[in-house]
């Protein structure tokens, strides 16, 4: 029986996430065309329950997202998905929804608001570890603008990657992302401390 990993951490921290001013501002700088595909991505994994993998699939074995649903399951199986990063907040439990997968990890991280160094650190561990194995990661968050770019970009860095080509290589697949300053000044951060301490991506 394949072995179900879930490691919860602790509760959310309490920084109060950017004004619903800035978000706008933020959202907006992704242009017409990123707006579109962020607008087509949400409408698809509505109707559909799983991600558009051309959106998503920033390399063979890393997908980053938002929420995916019961019905898109099998589609997300025939993918060859293997193991699922959650970064939603604690109450909104993949395993308990049974879309948790047989590798599942949950890093519950307010909406907006930047992982821990900590849980970009478990994050960029965990995937680490299933790609060695040849496995598929789905990253996602709610939507997978802000939070699930994080993890996976951490990802990037620890094989790496500095923080700016890790976003670069996310955007070049999902050009709508846009990590509040916050998030972004957390990945600098991870990437003076866990650059390069993780398995080279192969060329």
């Amino acid at each position: 029986m394949t072995e179900l990993k879930i490691t919860h951490v602790e509760p959310l921290e309490t920084k109060k996430p950017p004004s619903q001013l800035s978000r706008i501002a933020s959202l907006l700088r992704t242009g017409p065309r990123g707006l579109s595909l962020r607008f087509i991505d949400q409408g698809r994994r509505k109707r559909t329950g799983a991600p558009t993998w051309s959106l998503s699939k920033v390399t063979p074995n890393l997908y980053v997202g938002g929420q995916h649903y019961k019905k898109g399951w099998q589609q997300m199986l025939d993918e060859g998905i293997t193991a699922v990063l959650n970064m939603r907040e604690a109450h909104l439990d993949d395993v308990v929804n049974g879309i948790g997968g047989d590798y599942h990890l949950h890093l519950p991280t307010r909406d907006n608001t930047p992982p821990s160094l900590e849980d970009l650190q478990c994050a960029a561990e965990f995937i680490d570890e299933h790609v060695r194995k040849a496995g598929k990661v789905y990253v996602h968050c709610g939507i997978g603008v802000g939070r699930a770019p994080s993890a996976a970009a951490a990802y990037l860095i620890y094989t790496g990657m500095s923080a700016d080509e890790a976003l670069a290589a996310i955007r070049e697949v999902r050009p709508f992302i846009h990590l509040t300053p916050g998030q972004y000044r957390q990945l600098k951060a991870f990437e003076a401390e866990y650059k390069g301490k993780g398995t080279p991506i192969e060329p």
